[in-house]
């Protein structure tokens, strides 16, 4: 298929060159309702290196310099020093008729303060400028239910989501709403992809220090929305969601479903059989059902039906839908006889002079 998917829910990622099996949920709504859903948010990871952190831009002023990173020091005045210093795996740099400076742990905007501090013990009346030439690179482990876990070199200015994109994301196995990063033994955070891809919340995003563990758990609770929604997908659950929380990720009620009624499969484990069906409006009560891992929720579309519609067509000017009213007659919708004439009457009366 164009999208890489194969006949039985197996396909081929496109940014990653493996194939990505559906998970045991994406099988068993496939088998209820005869398609295959797609996991919400995972298209956000078929093109991953649009997402790599920009190496080429100004370090931010709060970046903490470390080894690795390269500065570019120009000194005029009663001395010219134009040098590229790296900083060495003890945090330092050596000044030229300077001597060693510790820069590991200064921000990029006091590096000029600390070298003209530094320079000034040995010369007076000269101009300084520094800059970041050049970053370092740091590296981190993805580990648990990754698409493809292991050891990734990142930019030292990459985050938890660039880590994230650079391993192809969550499996379809892999949480979406409950990503670790563990730092020194703890966690630092736990980020929920849903509320950056939703709403674009950034706030548990941390950037990234060599040997950053990000550890994807195994996907929790998951639910089928399907029928009349764009957003027809396999939503991952938080405890207490309900109908309106997984709506509202795919834009809400949509216009063209009914809110009179709309399909819930559950499955209850301890009734014989386990599976069954429900009916519920997506009114206030409705929507604040609370779903249940396993659920299948079918939304069904409005009717074609007008309530109150007559409808005018073949040879007139306008044929329309028009709006009914008790006592109505047929004068009110042919209310001339220039009614009767279709638009491209007069255009075909000039077409017959055009070829006298």
């Amino acid at each position: 298929n164009v999208d890489g998917r194969l006949g039985d829910g197996t396909f081929i990622d496109r940014a990653t060159p493996v194939v990505v099996a559906p998970s045991q949920f994406q099988a068993f709504v496939q088998q209820a309702t005869g398609q295959w859903l797609p996991i919400y948010g995972a298209n956000l990871f078929e093109q991953p290196q649009t997402f790599a952190p920009v190496t080429h831009i100004a370090a931010p002023g709060n970046y903490m310099l470390g080894p690795g990173d390269v500065i570019q020091l120009h000194v005029w005045g009663v001395t010219d020093i134009a040098v590229m210093l790296p900083i060495d795996r003890n945090g330092q740099v050596q000044v030229p008729r300077v001597g060693a400076l510790t820069l590991a742990g200064v921000r990029v905007e006091q590096l000029e303060g600390v070298l003209r501090s530094h320079v000034g013990r040995v010369f007076t009346h000269f101009e300084l400028a520094a800059t970041l030439a050049q970053l370092r690179t740091i590296q981190v482990y993805v580990v648990g239910q990754a698409r493809q876990p292991g050891t990734y070199t990142l930019s030292s200015l990459s985050t938890l989501v660039n880590a994230l994109f650079a391993s192809g994301g969550p499996s379809a196995h892999g949480s979406m709403r409950a990503i670790e990063l563990r730092r020194g033994g703890r966690t630092l955070t736990t980020l929920d992809l849903y509320r950056f891809i939703a709403r674009g919340d950034q706030s548990q995003d941390l950037p990234l220090q060599p040997g950053d563990v990000i550890v994807i758990p195994p996907v929790g609770p998951q639910v089928a929305v399907t029928g009349a929604f764009d957003q027809a997908a396999l939503y991952e659950l938080e405890p207490g969601e309900t109908i309106a929380d997984v709506l509202a990720l795919g834009g809400g009620v949509p216009v063209l479903a009914t809110s009179q009624v709309a399909l819930l499969e559950r499955i209850e484990p301890q009734a014989q059989p386990a599976r069954q069906v429900a009916q519920l409006a997506l009114d206030a009560a409705g929507l604040r059902t609370e779903l249940r891992d396993g659920d299948i929720l079918t939304l069904l579309p409005i009717s074609p039906e007008f309530a109150n519609a007559v409808t005018l067509q073949g040879a007139v000017a306008a044929p329309l839908r028009h709006p009914w009213t008790p006592g109505m007659r047929l004068s009110q919708l042919i209310p001339h006889p220039d009614a009767l004439i279709t638009a491209n009457f007069f255009q075909r009366q000039n077409q017959l002079v055009q070829l006298l």
